[in-house]
């Protein structure tokens, strides 16, 4: 698993942060900042059905890393989106969405997600 500060940041040219909910992602976009990581804000409502139009806009503004807080059922929405689009991106799940509940409703689309979890896998 790939963590934060092991990223070479010199050759990340922008990242998306967005909380899909009213989550905090003040401490990514900081560590970003601080190393020079252009980040970008996309507003994404509640109960969306696809997020085509979110994912769109991230494309168009270059981003290669998506850090997703949020739960696992519109963080797989994004991750199959993205899959169906095409998209290289990096999906990178935060604790919220980093469980066996997201590997079942992404299927082979969510093969490469990076997870953060606070806790240790069973065995």
């Amino acid at each position: 698993m790939t963590n934060l500060r092991s990223i070479s940041w010199n050759s990340v040219p922008s990242i998306f942060v967005r909380p899909l909910l009213p989550f905090s992602s003040e401490n990514i976009e900081a560590h970003a900042k601080a190393n020079g990581v252009e980040t970008l804000a996309v507003p994404s409502p509640g109960g969306v059905t696809d997020f085509i139009p979110q994912l769109t806009q991230i494309q168009e503004f270059g981003a290669n890393y998506v850090f997703l807080q949020n739960v696992s059922s519109p963080a797989s929405l994004a991750i199959r989106n993205a899959n169906e689009q095409g998209l290289d991106m990096q999906f990178v799940c935060m604790n919220w969405c980093s469980n066996d509940l997201l590997i079942g409703l992404t299927s082979d689309a969510g093969e490469g997600v990076v997870g953060a979890i606070p806790f240790a896998p069973p065995a």
